[in-house]
């Protein structure tokens, strides 16, 4: 009975959602998750408590529904500025809307975010529930053809025909 009472009592108290990602981060670095993982836990959670501060949303668990989590989508993909204040990038290359993948990743957060709130009796739903990520283009892989490939090796000076193959299919090999 005493275990009921503290999750109530724990549930009243976690609506705050800053609180709620402490609980998050204590629970994923005892998971011992790497650092860079649990860096990009806390950026990305930034990110998304700009969106709430800018759109006047308190950062009070009850107040995130599924249509936040689109309009955050939305607001990543065409107001938020992809490389700003970056030194070594130019104007021209710092425009609004953040690429797919960018967009992907701090979803990706989220969901965990929120599932492991979820798991852990904390929230009865998960807001991220049902909203997809964003499609990603899918790049074109040019494959050199047999007579490439044989034109390729016999260029290379110094190396065998074999190994310059194995270089060229496998670089990492």
């Amino acid at each position: 009975m005493r275990k009921n009472n503290r999750k109530t009592d724990d549930r009243k108290m976690a609506t705050n959602l800053d609180n709620l990602f402490e609980i998050f981060y204590t629970i994923k670095t005892a998971e011992g998750r790497a650092p860079g993982t649990l860096k990009q836990y806390c950026e990305n959670y930034q990110y998304f408590a700009v969106f709430l501060d800018k759109r006047g949303i308190p950062r009070n668990i009850t107040d995130i529904t599924r249509n936040t989590i689109r309009d955050y989508i939305r607001y990543m993909q065409t107001e938020v500025i992809k490389y700003e204040g970056h030194r070594f990038k130019t104007a021209a290359q710092q425009t609004a809307g953040l690429s797919p993948s960018s967009i992907n990743t701090r979803l990706k957060t989220l969901r965990v975010f929120f599932r492991c709130l979820v798991s852990e009796g904390l929230l009865d739903t998960n807001p991220t529930h049902g909203v997809t990520n964003v499609p990603e283009p899918q790049e074109k892989i040019t494959i050199l053809t047999p007579e490439e490939m044989k034109r390729l090796t016999f260029r290379i000076k110094g190396d065998s025909q074999t190994s310059a193959t194995m270089y060229w299919v496998c670089p990492n090999c």
